[in-house]
């Protein structure tokens, strides 16, 4: 539905005055951008725990930021499932259900409502919160009016740096879809889904095309939940007789060190498995059946 079409149902449902506050919520979101860093990093929580459900169900889901809607900050819509969640953050100390001249109870309802009558069949309504004490007092007085379709959530307010010294939530899903744990790994490609969820949040847009775009840029950081594949027995025998030589194979990607004199000089690289380069190179070893890491150099594969 269109902007203009949401606007005439608003109208007809809940009157001028409720549009008049639907464009001012609207307005207000996109040009305050209140709290951006704490959204961003909720979107990329969002975004990492949804390329996991992309990659293994397949599953057709948008994601978007600010449209015109009751419930604005993020709203994830899952077209298999005919399910939407739409969250709205808020980076405050104090909050409460029904406070204010426009309460978040009413929100939640006109959306959950709007959302039925366009036929998704489970919608939901999520408050996100950054204070652990304001959540769990949120979290037990949910009004009757929209318990059925709403819960509130804890998500810190934290530096990445932060997040990352510790189990954080946002840690977590970084490392279910990074093809390395390291810190310094996980925050290059928050930065890289930060650049394009900034240059596509305001339209919807297709979970598995943000996973196409962050692919191309860090082809080797992204999983892609496939099995690991087996080396040829031939191989694994020439390279286990290379000392000071070692090697992974994780989801798409097969990379090797070597160090020698106690760690003075030390090479590392990798290969994409699928790629014809990685292909050829291992026939060669395989053919020339070098015995020793400086003969294997000697061929000039890495």
């Amino acid at each position: 539905m269109d902007q203009c079409d949401t606007l005439k149902e608003v109208k007809a449902k809940y009157g001028d005055d409720v549009v008049t506050y639907l464009k001012n919520k609207n307005k207000g979101g996109k040009n305050n951008e209140k709290g951006a860093g704490y959204e961003s990093n909720f979107a990329i929580f969002q975004l990492s725990n949804l390329f996991h459900q992309v990659l293994t169900s397949k599953h057709d889901i948008l994601i978007y930021t600010q449209p015109l809607a009751f419930v604005d900050d993020l709203i994830v819509i899952n077209k298999d499932l005919n399910s939407s969640h739409s969250y709205q953050l808020k980076n405050i100390q104090k909050i409460t259900w029904d406070g204010g001249k426009h309460p978040l109870e009413t929100d939640f309802k006109y959306h959950h409502e709007l959302d039925k009558d366009q036929g998704i069949e489970d919608s939901n309504t999520v408050l996100t919160v950054s204070n652990p004490k304001l959540h769990d007092k949120l979290s037990k007085c949910i009004p009757a009016s929209i318990a059925d379709h709403t819960k509130c959530v804890l998500f810190e307010d934290e530096s990445l740096n932060v997040s990352l010294a510790k189990e954080s939530d946002l840690k977590k899903s970084l490392t279910a879809i990074c093809s390395h744990s390291e810190p310094d790994k996980l925050s290059q490609l928050h930065t890289v889904m930060k650049g394009v969820w900034e240059n596509n949040k305001d339209q919807y847009t297709s979970v598995y095309d943000f996973v196409t775009d962050i692919r191309k840029i860090t082809p080797h950081y992204l999983r892609s939940f496939t099995e690991n594949i087996v080396l040829e027995s031939r191989l694994i025998e020439i390279f286990n007789n290379f000392e000071g030589f070692s090697y992974e194979i994780f989801e798409n990607q097969f990379s090797y060190s070597y160090s020698c004199d106690k760690n003075s000089f030390i090479l590392e690289g990798y290969f994409e498995i699928d790629s014809p380069e990685f292909k050829s190179h291992m026939e060669v070893i395989i053919k020339e059946n070098p015995s020793t890491f400086v003969e294997l150099l000697g061929l000039e594969l890495l």
